[in-house]
């Protein structure tokens, strides 16, 4: 049954919560948390770990940067963020496959 368990925690992909307090530990609430500086607007466009909804306004092309700002960080730390890019971003497609396509507005 911990095996069970144990298992499906690792299969499990992170949490948006989980990569907010990865991220946080790696010190990215500096410039992307309104709730401690607001003086940082352009890293507040890009994502502002106050919001629960935090990556959401991120395109597909921004979300792997994040790998590439957290420079050295523990491997653990890493594969957390690592994980729930792939997940968001096979979500992401996954969900853009299954919409209908947008209506014409052209007329015959």
């Amino acid at each position: 049954m911990v095996g069970l368990l144990l298992a499906m925690a690792i299969a499990a992909p992170p949490a948006k919560g989980d990569v907010r307090s990865v991220l946080r530990r790696s010190g990215c609430q500096t410039c992307h948390d309104s709730a401690l500086s607001v003086e940082h607007t352009d890293a507040l466009e890009q994502f502002d770990l106050k919001d629960p909804k935090w990556s959401d306004g991120m395109t597909d092309r921004q979300l792997p940067i994040l790998l590439q700002r957290m420079g050295d960080r523990p491997k653990a730390d890493l594969a957390v963020v690592r994980s729930f890019i792939d997940t968001e971003l096979r979500t992401r497609r996954t969900k853009r496959a299954s919409s209908p396509p947008p209506a014409s507005s052209g007329t015959q």
